[in-house]
């Protein structure tokens, strides 16, 4: 008696008789039962015919115990956004599969609708059902924003806040305050893509990005300084001290200011080409010290009393 996989516990007519593989033998001729258990793997039972003298090779190949099951959503109206314990599923009608056993959060979500949240017992092996007739809301007070990337997989952040990846089906940021937002997708090996969108109450919004690969449409940067040490400056934002390497740049015109105490500002305008780099070379000019600055007021008083005493001498 052998199984897959081994290790099975062996009945015959009900009787134990250890684990497989397994060799039965005193049985009388004609036919028996045979049951194999397996943990977490269905029962398997076969009746086997045996003959006086003769040997009889049973095997049983068990299957899994199912541990998942299925979700069908339904709505009304249709196209609704549905989550599953918070993860964006799709649009209703929908069948969410491979669901592990136990309860789950569903929420169903439409623009001019209010949202509707239940939770769901999912049974291995069989499928739960839900039906949601959704509430219009006739005074909405957010809506949503619906995102896709090429490819997908990217990283969703709304204001800087992580909202979920991208599928297939997109992903849909639900209750999103009426106003100017900012959604960035990343991804490794590609750019980050930065989208400003605006929504309005009761209305969904759309952000569609192709994720450009690291380097394809990017150049570089070098700057360095007479002296070195100063603070690099690129479109107003701080980037380390000369000399300096920057990496990863999208192409176009950008503003470097080259900054170090004790020295004049130094600005300038350069462009950096797709898989390029970019020279930059400040020669900053020392501005001029304290004590120079109090010479000159020093002077201007010396003047003043060489001419007072010019004018004494003409008096006398």
């Amino acid at each position: 008696m052998t199984s897959s996989p081994s290790g099975a516990k062996t009945y015959v007519d009900g009787s134990y008789y250890g684990r497989t593989p397994q060799v039965i033998s005193g049985l009388s001729a004609g036919s028996h039962s045979v049951r194999v258990d397996y943990e977490d793997y269905q029962n398997w039972s076969q009746n086997a015919g045996v003959s006086a003298g003769g040997v009889t090779n049973v095997h049983a190949e068990l299957t899994p115990e199912p541990t998942q099951g299925s979700i069908y959503v339904f709505s009304s109206p249709s196209n609704a956004h549905i989550y599953l314990d918070g993860s964006y599923q799709g649009t209703s009608p929908m069948t969410l599969s491979g669901i592990p056993a136990g309860s789950h959060v569903v929420e169903v979500e439409k623009a001019g609708y209010r949202e509707w949240t239940g939770t769901v017992r999912v049974t291995a092996g069989q499928q739960a059902h839900v039906s949601v007739s959704l509430n219009s809301n006739p005074q909405p007070t957010s809506g949503t924003i619906a995102v896709y990337s090429t490819p997908i997989g990217a990283y969703i952040y709304l204001d800087g806040s992580y909202q979920g990846r991208t599928s297939s089906e997109g992903f849909v940021i639900i209750s999103v305050s009426p106003g100017s937002h900012t959604v960035t997708l990343k991804l490794d090996g590609y750019q980050d893509a930065v989208t400003p969108v605006n929504v309005n109450s009761g209305q969904q919004s759309s952000v569609t990005s192709t994720l450009q690969t690291v380097g394809s449409d990017t150049g570089s940067m070098e700057i360095a300084s007479e002296p070195a040490g100063a603070g690099v400056y690129l479109n107003n934002a701080y980037k380390g001290i000369t000399p300096l390497s920057l990496s990863d740049l999208a192409t176009g015109e950008y503003t470097v200011s080259v900054q170090l105490q004790g020295y004049a500002a130094w600005t300038t305008a350069a462009t950096v080409n797709a898989g390029a780099t970019t020279p930059v070379s400040a020669q900053l000019v020392a501005t001029p010290t304290t004590t120079e600055a109090a010479a000159m007021p020093l002077t201007v008083f010396g003047a003043i009393a060489l001419l007072g005493a010019v004018l004494v001498l003409r008096r006398r």
